[in-house]
C-alpha cells in the first residue's frame, strides 16, 4: 500500500468538492459526481436547471432543462445554490460580484 501525501489528498478533496452536486438520496442531500454535470457554470440568474428524476424508487435520471431560450453559442448556466462568497471560493474556486448572500461565521466562545 502506497503512502498518500497530504498534497495529493488536498488535490483530490478539492477536485471532488468543486464538482460534486447535492442529490436527494433517501431524503438526504448527498454529494455526488455526475459525468459532464461539472461543465455547467454557476449563475445566480441561471438559464437552465439541474433536474433529478427518480424512477421506480431505485433508478435516478439526470437532466439539464432550459429555463429560458438559449441561443447558439450562449453559455448554459445553472444555480449552484445560495452560497456566500466564502463557500463559493473554498468549494468552487470563484466569488460572485454583488453576492448578497450573507457570510455566516461560526465562533466558538469557549
Amino acid at each position: 500500500c502506497k503512502d498518500i501525501l497530504i498534497s495529493d489528498f488536498i488535490w483530490a478533496y478539492q477536485v471532488f468538492w468543486s464538482r460534486a452536486i447535492g442529490l436527494k438520496v433517501n431524503g438526504n442531500f448527498e454529494p455526488t459526481l455526475i459525468v459532464f454535470a461539472d461543465l455547467f457554470n454557476h449563475s445566480s440568474m441561471p438559464n437552465a436547471k439541474f433536474v433529478q428524476i427518480i424512477i421506480g424508487g431505485t433508478f435516478t435520471k439526470f437532466s439539464i432543462c432550459a429555463c429560458d431560450n438559449i441561443g447558439i453559442n450562449d453559455e448554459i448556466n445553472i444555480d449552484y445554490g445560495k452560497y456566500d462568497n466564502m463557500i463559493l471560493l473554498s468549494n468552487y474556486g470563484f466569488v460572485e460580484e454583488n453576492n448578497h448572500t450573507p457570510i455566516l461565521l461560526k465562533l466558538n466562545l469557549n
